[in-house]
């Protein structure tokens, strides 16, 4: 996967998805029949531990991205969308994460422009810094939007803005993070049902 795209702004605006779908569990199931008697409760329940599985599958996607990746986690929620749901049916429950995304703009990686105005960036942790010879960092005007750009002809115009991978290219290329962005999401959804469900039963919610 390269690290740096050269784009024009309707390529890095269009939306790149992945999806993780984690292995069977009975705490959906096991939510409803113990909620069965109570008005709204299991849909109440499982609202809050969506919401709750969404953030806490966003701030662990962050962390992990973060050890590999020069990007912050602001840049990361700014850039991403996170979608959670439960699928039931048939016996089966699963809880799918689905992850759309455009591409991060380069000047929010480790990107530096020195005094002459010569770009040098580097978008992973344990990649060389590269020099752009051709880039320059650009404000349009029109929309105050800062970022690294190059020209595409010798005319000043059109330009196009370099950028660095989206969250689901990131994603995509590493089935190891995946599986463990599959198991935090199992593991924190059934832990939040099993709460949302107390927190019923007892009249928290």
């Amino acid at each position: 996967m390269s690290d740096v795209y050269g784009l024009s702004g309707g390529e890095a605006r269009s939306p790149i998805s992945v999806s993780i779908t984690s292995g069977p569990t009975d705490a959906l199931e096991r939510a409803k029949n113990m909620l069965a008697g109570i008005d709204k409760g299991f849909r109440n329940a499982l609202g809050a531990a969506i919401r709750r599985t969404g953030a806490s599958t966003r701030a662990f996607i962050a962390k992990e991205i973060r050890q590999e990746y020069y990007v912050k986690a602001s840049d990361l929620k700014k850039h991403t969308s996170i979608h959670v749901k439960p699928d039931v049916g048939n016996g089966f429950a699963r809880v799918e994460i689905r992850f759309t995304g455009t591409h991060i703009p380069l000047l929010e990686f480790d990107t530096h422009i020195d005094r002459s105005g010569k770009v040098s960036t580097r978008v992973k942790r344990n990649s060389s810094r590269s020099t752009l010879e051709d880039a320059f960092l650009q404000t349009m005007p029109t929309t105050g939007h800062r970022g690294i750009f190059e020209r595409v002809t010798e005319d000043r115009t059109p330009i196009r803005e370099f950028f660095g991978p989206s969250i689901p290219q990131m994603l995509s290329y590493n089935t190891d993070l995946q599986d463990k962005i599959a198991e935090h999401a199992q593991e924190t959804f059934e832990k939040r049902l099993d709460h949302e469900v107390s927190a019923v039963l007892n009249g928290w919610r």
